[in-house]
Parts: structure tokens; C-alpha cells; sequence
């Protein structure tokens, strides 16, 4: 993901420069600049969000087998 951060970024600041120096105006220079911006918030973004997924279903599956141990103690089967 870094790779395409930087090809994107390295892009839109090529397009920067194009359009400082050569009066070069296009729209995918705002797209590549916007989707590097956005691709870094997510890059920071990302180990949070699974660090949490993570503690879910640790928690999820704590329950689970809870709740199978406490159905099965009496020597009822699912």
C-alpha cells in the first residue's frame, strides 16, 4: 500500500508542478492528489480498525463457547 502511495502521490505532484510551470490544468491531477490524501488516512486508519475487529471477535468467541458450555453441562449435545 506505501507503493501506491507514493506512485500517487508522485504523480499529483507532478501534475502540480505541470500546472504551476505550463499552465497544464487536468482533473486527474486533483484525483491523484485526493486519492493519495485519502490513501494515507487509511494507511493510519487501517491498524486501528483491526486491532478493534480483532478484540470483537476474541469477545465473540469468549461468548460462544460460554454459552456452548453452559447448553452442553447437561449432557445435551447440539
Amino acid at each position: 500500500m506505501l507503493v501506491f502511495i507514493i506512485t500517487t502521490l508522485l504523480f499529483g505532484l507532478l501534475g502540480v508542478v505541470l500546472s504551476m510551470t505550463m499552465d497544464y490544468t487536468n482533473i486527474g491531477i486533483y484525483y491523484y492528489i485526493s486519492l493519495s490524501i485519502f490513501s494515507l488516512i487509511v494507511y493510519h486508519i487501517l491498524p486501528r480498525v483491526t486491532t478493534y475487529l480483532s478484540n470483537v471477535l476474541l469477545f465473540y468467541t469468549v461468548v460462544v463457547i460460554f454459552c456452548y458450555t453452559i447448553y452442553t453441562a447437561e449432557s445435551e449435545s447440539l
